[in-house]
């Protein structure tokens, strides 16, 4: 039974293993044995309390699994599909990451990403990236209408997009957002 974690360790074929990890971190667990009486009775045997602990030099960094469809690059987290769960954005990192809303606030496993998010490695609040799902322009996580109608209001100076609104309204990838980008995003959405 783990009691916290911050190493990602993991319990197989009778022995506790922990991730090789250059930032450290700390976890606590113990052991149950279920057990039945002559009688019929139910009880557990347990352990005390074991904690690990793992000092680490710092040069930990937020780093994605060999073989990850998604891109870190300049702050960003690109190549994320719309409709996607933090879960799964979570399972692409090697080591344990947060995700965190525009607000600030941590999102549960089971809910969908959008761009503006934030990634941020567990163990280190500096090492961060920002999601970015092309198209997500109104950072809610889905494509709609309401996405290349930002883009058109951008282009035409009605509306101001943050850097990560940018990312995302960049369609064509040439780093600019211009009208060919709302006439990309608005043909793949009416198609």
């Amino acid at each position: 039974v783990i009691v916290e974690d911050t190493l990602g360790i993991t319990f197989t074929n009778g022995k506790v293993n922990v991730p090789t990890t250059t930032s450290g971190g700390k976890a606590s667990y113990f052991f149950r044995y279920k057990s039945t009486t002559g009688s019929g009775q139910q009880y557990y045997k347990v352990t005390d309390v074991q904690t690990i602990t793992v000092e680490g030099d710092g040069s930990q960094s937020l780093v994605l699994k060999d073989g990850s469809s998604l891109e870190l690059s300049e702050g960003f987290l690109n190549n994320i599909k719309a409709s996607t769960k933090a879960s799964s954005v979570s399972a692409e990192f090697e080591y344990p990451v947060i995700i965190t809303d525009n607000n600030g606030n941590v999102v549960a496993d089971n809910a969908k990403v959008a761009t503006g998010y934030t990634v941020t490695l567990k163990n280190d609040e500096t090492q961060k990236a920002t999601i970015v799902i092309l198209g997500d322009v109104d950072k809610d996580g889905s494509i709609t209408a309401t996405d290349y109608i930002q883009i058109k209001s951008y282009f035409y100076g009605s509306f101001t997009l943050d850097k990560a609104q940018m990312a995302a309204g960049d369609i064509d990838g040439n780093g600019m957002v211009q009208s060919t980008d709302y006439m990309q995003l608005k043909i793949s959405f009416v198609k």
